[in-house]
């Protein structure tokens, strides 16, 4: 109380005053809901303050911050606003509030409902800073949609897995402006993120688009990312994409595997590859014996009843997998080559993946890593690994082995179109990262640039591919 007397009698009755305000640190802890009140009385009855920021819980762990603070996909929207709600109604004060509040729909509601005075969307404002833009154009329908990523609480912050752009402002723009030379033909292969991304900042451009996918919706690798179990949210990365091609007058061919001849006959001035990456097991001796992450995930093949899933990148699709099979009532055990769980993820993923893995008992093992498989008969299989921390070995024996170890390019079609290319397939990283256009002749006879994105030229996450098509295309 102090502290606050100090800052009004220094700022004055004219300068408007906020406090963050914890309404209820929940569970039954100290303070309770009413005793926040009490405290939030003083506060008002003093003139001390203008108006509370709401907030519900505590943050003092890591699970208060990705749960109660900043909740992502595994939280429903809103999750705290009747809290907040309630709070407002009790006391005398404007009252704001900010937590997973990702649409615009739920801010209405928020402020018909008398629930707050004013609805804070930080991370929708990440996602797309163009949200008031948006809404006085008449536009809501193409605000794109935070999703809940939390890729912006990691060490990139504020970088959004949704919205490359976002923190490299001065280096990418939020807004794409028509080309100077509009009117290229630029076909792009491969409707995941990457190549929806490059579609979408080539159309905006003022380019004309061909877009081939091989599978009967676009999505790619984020198709399946989806199916783990607290993050469906991720879907509307693709919807909204697909959204914005379709409006711009994308031309998306879907169940088309495009070869070198489909590529040809669009006579095209740019070719992108963006046809992602195969899972890489083929480095595990005995890799006929292993399953991949993607196809448990895809359901491409049945869960065995007594699973092993390895973990040799730290990111989701092991984690996801081991829920998977734990979730349907077999034994599932996750083995991972790093010390602890989802080592390459950022702390508000890593510890929901620890609750999940905790609640469905999955049985874990770290510092381990896979060296081979090998059939033992009769259905059983032994997964053999050597310990990172003293190289001690260890055999571990299922019905199925589960692998993710990342992925290598798929890039044959690249590697058939490279001849045909002004630049040998070649893309100049040094223009690239600094914005500048690309070469239109490396020297090279051809009749179009070739460039791959994305897990065609290596694995990356879905931020990093998207990254690599706005980065390309904006100089198109």
């Amino acid at each position: 109380m102090l502290v606050h007397e100090e800052i009004r009698r220094q700022v004055g009755d004219a300068f408007v005053v906020g406090l963050r305000f914890v309404v209820d640190e929940k569970g039954g802890e100290d303070p309770s809901f009413e005793e926040c009140l009490k405290i939030a009385s003083q506060f008002e009855a003093n003139g001390l303050i203008d108006f509370f920021n709401g907030i519900y819980g505590t943050m003092d762990t890591e699970m208060a911050l990705a749960v109660d603070n900043m909740p992502g996909m595994a939280s429903p929207i809103a999750p705290w606003l009747a809290q907040v709600g309630e709070f407002k109604q009790q006391g005398g004060l404007p009252v704001f509030h900010a937590a997973r509040i990702t649409d615009i729909a739920t801010a209405r509601y928020a402020i018909s409902e008398n629930l707050l005075d004013l609805v804070a969307m930080t991370r929708a404002h990440i996602a797309d800073p163009q949200i008031v833009n948006k809404l006085l154009a008449g536009h809501e329908e193409r605000i794109r949609p935070c999703v809940g990523a939390t890729h912006c609480m990691s060490a990139n912050r504020p970088t959004c897995l949704h919205n490359p752009a976002s923190g490299r402002e001065l280096r990418l723009p939020q807004v794409i402006a028509p080309s100077d030379k509009p009117g290229r033909r630029i076909v792009i292969v491969g409707a995941g993120p990457a190549g929806l991304e490059a579609a979408r900042v080539s159309a905006e451009r003022g380019h004309q688009v061909i877009l081939f996918e091989a599978a009967s919706r676009p999505g790619g690798q984020l198709l399946i990312a989806s199916t783990g179990s607290w993050r469906g949210d991720l879907s509307a990365v693709i919807d909204w994409r697909v959204g914005e091609v379709t409006r711009l007058g994308v031309e998306l061919r879907t169940d088309t595997l495009a070869g070198p001849d489909d590529v040809h006959r669009e006579s095209p001035d740019v070719v992108i590859i963006a046809t992602g990456g195969i899972p890489e097991i083929e480095s595990i001796d005995g890799a006929e014996h292993c399953t991949s992450a993607w196809d448990l995930l895809s359901r491409q093949v049945p869960l065995g009843r007594d699973v092993i899933v390895y973990d040799g990148t730290g990111l989701h699709p092991a984690p996801s997998c081991a829920q998977m099979v734990a979730s349907a009532g077999y034994k599932s055990r996750l083995v991972a080559i790093d010390g602890f769980l989802a080592a390459g993820l950022a702390y508000s993923e890593r510890i929901i993946w620890r609750r999940q893995i905790f609640e469905n008992e999955v049985e874990t093992l770290f510092d381990h890593r896979l060296e081979s498989v090998t059939s033992e008969g009769k259905g059983k299989l032994a997964a053999h690994f050597i310990s990172e921390l003293n190289g001690a070995k260890k055999v571990l024996t299922a019905t199925q082995v589960v692998v993710d170890c990342g992925t290598r390019p798929a890039d044959d079609l690249y590697q058939a179109l490279r001849s045909g290319s002004v630049n040998d397939g070649v893309t100049d990283f040094d223009a690239l990262v600094s914005g500048r256009p690309q070469l239109e002749s490396t020297g090279s006879d051809g009749e179009y640039q070739l460039h791959r994105i994305g897990d065609a030229v290596s694995g990356r996450n879905v931020a990093a591919a998207m990254l690599d098509a706005l980065r390309l295309c904006v100089t198109f």
